[in-house]
């Protein structure tokens, strides 16, 4: 009886360490947050009774939700832990990149910037508003399904296109235009987010996190472009200088 007990007492003791590990230990919060999830599956059950409408099936689907709460929780433990330090540790890969990328396209007339997925409003936000808006370079954001839309006609050897590929469900086709560009274009780059190491972030979460490592990457580009320029980012000549 006592192996039985202390075997039990073990493995409550494993689980309890596991989902404390997972969740980010028990403070207040975590505390908070089982207290209201308790209290709205209990009232739940109560109106059922008095409505006379109690259902196995659907308190099940209940208690699913509610485990769904707390998988929601121990993801963002999981971010919390090592996204910081993992997008640090990228944006350091790209600093070399960042430099050359800067000193190749400092002086260009007109920049094309091709992106799809979670990465188009990192394309849209960057052309505009670090490129056009901060550097006071001219640029033109396109979502990579529009690509061959007509954009393709007007590249050349010399035009300055990048694209922005991400890890996501429409990843295909940002690699469609790479694939498309060597075929007539000598200044192209392409951006491939899965190029950098994430330490301790799931592969599952990537997709949805590949913005964040682009602006990484674009950090660096950005810092060696306002050093290259000696034009300071902060510089407004129009936005909120005058009237319009």
């Amino acid at each position: 009886m006592n192996t039985i007990w202390n075997w039990l007492r073990g493995a409550f003791a494993a689980v309890g360490a596991g989902l404390g590990y997972f969740l980010g230990g028990c403070d207040g919060f975590l505390y908070a947050l089982i207290a209201f999830v308790a209290i709205d599956y209990v009232t739940g059950v109560m109106c059922a009774i008095v409505d006379k409408k109690l259902s196995s099936s659907v308190g099940f689907k209940g208690i699913f939700r509610k485990v769904l709460i707390f998988v929601m929780v121990g993801i963002g433990h999981t971010l919390d832990e090592h996204l910081p330090a993992a997008l640090a540790a990228a944006e350091k890969q790209a600093d070399a990149f960042g430099e050359a990328f800067a000193k190749a396209h400092l002086n260009d007339k007109l920049h094309y910037f091709v992106g799809a997925g979670t990465l188009y409003g990192a394309t849209y936000s960057y052309a505009m508003c670090y490129w056009e808006e901060m550097h006071w370079m001219r640029t033109k954001s396109i979502h990579a399904a529009e690509f061959f839309h007509g954009m393709l006609e007007i590249v050349d050897r010399d035009t300055a296109v990048t694209v922005f590929v991400g890890e996501d469900s429409q990843r295909e086709l940002g690699q469609r235009v790479a694939r498309f560009l060597p075929k007539v274009c000598d200044n192209f780059t392409v951006i491939d987010t899965r190029s950098f190491d994430l330490p301790g972030i799931p592969d599952a979460y990537r997709g949805d996190l590949c913005h964040l490592v682009m602006h990484a990457v674009t950090n660096r580009i950005d810092a060696h472009l306002e050093a290259l320029s000696g034009h300071d980012m902060k510089l407004r000549r129009y936005y909120r200088q005058m009237e319009y």
